[in-house]
C-alpha cells in the first residue's frame, strides 16, 4: 500500500511504497495521474500543490495482478509456470553472472524486477498464467545455470513451476504460504501431472527440508517424481547414475534436513510434527 503525502511545498509530491521500500518522487507542476507514477496505479489524487493525504494502492506492473487479493489467489498456484526459454533469458540479465545460485538470482534479479508489482516472475512475463506441467524440487543454493541446463537435459517439456519464479518473493506473501506450507504444496500438485528433483554437486537435495516436503507430498499424492542433473560432460557435473547411487547410500533423515531462513524451517516443522508418524512419514516416503 502506498502511503503518499503531498510535500509542504508545491514544487512536488511524494510517494512512498513501503513494503517494496521503494520511493517515488513526482513533479506537481502537471496534474497527477496513474500514468506519473508508471507502473503503481493510484486509487484516487488530489490536483498539484493541495497539502493532503493521497490514498493509493499498488495494482501491479502492466497486465499482471496480485498473486494473493482479498483471501484468494488471483490465479491458482498451479498457473504460475514458467517456459525453460523465459528462464535461460534471465541469465542475460545484466546483474546476473555464472555462478549464481538461485538464492542470489532471487536478490539480485528476480526481486529486483517483480518489487512492487505484487507478482511473482513467471506472472509477470506471463499475466494470463501458465499451467505448470512439472514441480521443480532443487535446492536454492544450487547454481541457477545448472538448474537450467538440467532441466533443459530432462526431456519434460514444461512449463516448470520453480518457487524462484513462481512466487512473489516479499514478505508478506511469503508469511501467507508458511500458514500452511503442506497445503500449498498441495494445491500445485493437484493440478500438476509430475515433479522433478534436480540433483546438485553443491549441496544434497536429501539434506533440505523444503525438498523432502515437496517430494513426500508429490508421494502421498502419487504424483510421478523423477531424477534429473547437470547433463555428463560439463564441469563439475555428476552423471545421474553416481548422483543417484552417492544419494542413496544414506538413509533420509527429515529431523536433520534444514532450511536457510528459520521461519521457513519452523513453519516445515510445525506442519510435519502435525502429519501422523511426523518425520518417520517423510523418510519414509
Amino acid at each position: 500500500v502506498l502511503q503518499g503525502v503531498s510535500s509542504p511545498s508545491p514544487e512536488r509530491a511524494l510517494c512512498r511504497v513501503s513494503s517494496a521500500r521503494v520511493l517515488r518522487q513526482v513533479s506537481s507542476s502537471q496534474p497527477m495521474s496513474p500514468q506519473i507514477l508508471g507502473p503503481l496505479a493510484l486509487q484516487g489524487w488530489t490536483s498539484p500543490g493541495k497539502s493532503q493525504m493521497l490514498q493509493c494502492s499498488v495494482f501491479g506492473v502492466g497486465s499482471a495482478t496480485p498473486q494473493f487479493r482479498a483471501g484468494a489467489y488471483k490465479l491458482p498456484p498451479n498457473m504460475w509456470g514458467i517456459q525453460l526459454t523465459q528462464l535461460s533469458e534471465i541469465e542475460s540479465h545484466s546483474m546476473f553472472s555464472p555462478g549464481l545460485s538461485s538464492r542470489e538470482v532471487v536478490s539480485k534479479v528476480i526481486w529486483p524486477e517483480t518489487s512492487g508489482s505484487g507478482v511473482g516472475y513467471a506472472l509477470l512475463k506471463n499475466s494470463a498464467g501458465l499451467q505448470s506441467r512439472t514441480m521443480v524440487s532443487h535446492a536454492w543454493d544450487m547454481s541457477f545455470a545448472d538448474l537450467n541446463a538440467a532441466l533443459g537435459s530432462s526431456g519434460e517439456q514444461g512449463p516448470y513451476w520453480v518457487a524462484a519464479t513462481a512466487l512473489y518473493q516479499s514478505e508478506d506473501n511469503i508469511r501467507q504460504i508458511l500458514s500452511e506450507p503442506l497445503r500449498f504444496i498441495r494445491q500445485v500438485l493437484e493440478h500438476t501431472p509430475s515433479m522433478l528433483c534436480v540433483l546438485a554437486t553443491r549441496c544434497n537435495v536429501y539434506e533440505r527440508l523444503w525438498c523432502l516436503a515437496e517430494m513426500a507430498t508429490a508421494v502421498s499424492m502419487n504424483v510421478e517424481v523423477r531424477v534429473t542433473s547437470k547433463p555428463k560432460g560439463l564441469k563439475a557435473a555428476w552423471s545421474l547414475d553416481d548422483g543417484i547411487l552417492k544419494l542413496c547410500s544414506t538413509d533420509v533423515d527429515s529431523r536433520s534436513a534444514r532450511c536457510a531462513e528459520q521461519s521457513d524451517e519452523q513453519a516445515l516443522r510445525r506442519a510435519i510434527e502435525a502429519l501422523e508418524g511426523s518425520y518417520a512419514t517423510i523418510d519414509r516416503q
